[in-house]
């Protein structure tokens, strides 16, 4: 079931705080595609909060006029997800980009889920860290995207995915409730891991606005080896070799083919 939304609603929505955008042409140029062009959707309206009790807001109104919200970040995925492919409200988190601490001692950042992920590794870096994961859309993809898709990323092999390295979360739910699981302790082995819920979740049981990440320390160099070889098993011979003599130091691995070569 979907609501339309009215000009009732979208008064509404601007006494909020938040931006409202409900121009058509701004909406299909920016919002109502994905980053290829492959997937197009039909908001009516995306709405731009500024911090999580305006989230709250928006989502309470919404869950009582049962209006159907789909959550967007830097909109850089490639399967449709961040996409309303109905009369959907578009809730972009883009306007809540703050860094709300970063504890230089025990390598924890607190961040709000729009900081965009290659600004945030960049203002870590200042301080002799990185942020786990490195994606090839890290220049537009946002820190809270990341987290309610469980990213894995280019640096897999050396820190995992995500549910390993958030130590906790502020979430919205759709009735509008603040969940606070913000915690920054490592290791903490008290009650149910609440946040684990969340990660991976697509927004589809609450909105993530903020995120505690375990920052790694910044390596002091990297090396890149490319080797050509014959076939598949070869490959997988070298993965082999490579994770026994390198160990926890190897970051990443992968493979293409010729035919790749020749494509690009």
């Amino acid at each position: 079931m979907y609501i339309a939304v009215t000009q009732q609603d979208i008064d509404y929505f601007a006494t909020t705080g938040a931006e409202v955008i409900h121009s058509q042409e701004q909406l299909e140029a920016k919002y109502n595609k994905d980053y290829f062009g492959k997937y197009h959707g039909g908001s009516q309206i995306a709405l731009f909060p500024k911090t999580t009790e305006q989230v709250s807001k928006i989502l309470a109104y919404c869950n009582k006029r049962l209006i159907s919200v789909v959550t967007q970040g830097g909109n850089s995925g490639t399967a449709g997800g961040a996409i309303a492919q109905r009369n959907e409200v578009i809730l972009s988190l883009r306007d809540m980009n703050n860094i709300r601490d970063l504890d230089a001692i025990s390598g924890v950042v607190v961040a709000e889920s729009g900081c965009v992920l290659a600004e945030l590794d960049a203002h870590v870096r200042e301080q002799g860290y990185i942020v786990p994961v490195d994606l090839g859309a890290k220049k537009k993809c946002m820190i809270g995207g990341n987290v309610s898709t469980n990213a894995g990323g280019l640096r897999y092999l050396r820190y995992g995915t995500l549910h390993g390295n958030v130590l906790g979360l502020e979430v919205v739910l759709a009735d509008g409730r603040i969940v606070d699981a913000l915690f920054s302790l490592k290791k903490d082995a008290s009650g149910y891991d609440v946040k684990q819920l969340f990660i991976g979740a697509e927004g589809t049981l609450g909105v993530v606005t903020a995120v505690s990440i375990a920052l790694a320390p910044k390596p002091r160099s990297s090396q890149i080896a490319v080797l050509g070889l014959g076939d598949f098993s070869k490959i997988q011979r070298a993965f082999v070799m490579a994770r026994q003599g390198l160990g926890e130091i190897i970051s990443a691995f992968e493979f293409w083919e010729r035919r790749c070569n020749e494509l690009v």
